[in-house]
């Protein structure tokens, strides 16, 4: 099996940072992705037109533009999960609390690459990628001197598509128990309510 580093398999570059706090503006011309966006899962990412946090940055922000396919990876705190972006309205920026990973075509599947990203031992190695005493903040050079194994193309498509089921089975799993939990506190209401009559 072929294994390469994360700055061959993909192009690396950093979020956009915009010296102001992040404010929406209803009539903003770009779409900004904050961290609040991606999932604790993993799971894909969708920035629509209906994208709740718009900003009028300055024109340089265009350079820093994502597009389906890519991977977003946080790489500011200690949380420091990835995702791909499924599907994504034009001029939609990631702030500085992201890498953007864009895979080389024919070498990587951006599912893939966002689930290895997301794996124990590959988030081991980025925990020791981090410095800072307040908030850690991964370092680029030793983030892209990560090795990714990279198997053939179709196994690592098969290797996304079980990622994916097993995120629907997740959140599946997630709605049954929180509707379980309701409705035995609507029951044990209910019965308590009777009784005490």
């Amino acid at each position: 099996m072929n294994h390469a580093r994360l700055d061959e398999a993909a192009e690396i570059t950093p979020g956009f940072s915009n010296p102001g706090a992040v404010q929406h503006q209803d009539n903003g011309r770009f779409l900004v992705i904050q961290p609040r966006h991606v999932h604790e899962s993993g799971r894909p990412v969708s920035i629509g037109e209906d994208h709740d946090t718009r900003m009028d940055l300055p024109e340089r922000a265009e350079g820093y533009c994502v597009m389906g396919g890519d991977v977003l990876f946080m790489s500011r705190g200690e949380k420091n999960r990835a995702a791909r972006i499924d599907q994504c309205a034009i001029n939609a920026v990631p702030t500085a609390a992201f890498f953007v990973l864009r895979p080389r075509p024919g070498l990587v599947d951006p599912e893939y690459l966002a689930w290895f990203l997301n794996q124990a031992p590959t988030q081991a190695a980025i925990s020791q990628a981090r410095t800072g005493a307040g908030t850690p903040i991964v370092q680029r050079a030793l983030f892209e001197a990560i090795c990714i194994p990279l198997p053939p193309m179709h196994q690592q498509g098969y290797i996304a598509h079980l990622s994916e089921l097993q995120q629907k089975e997740q959140e599946i799993l997630g709605r049954m128990t929180q509707a379980v939990a309701l409705r035995n506190r609507s029951i044990g209401l209910s019965f308590l309510t009777n009784t005490s009559r």
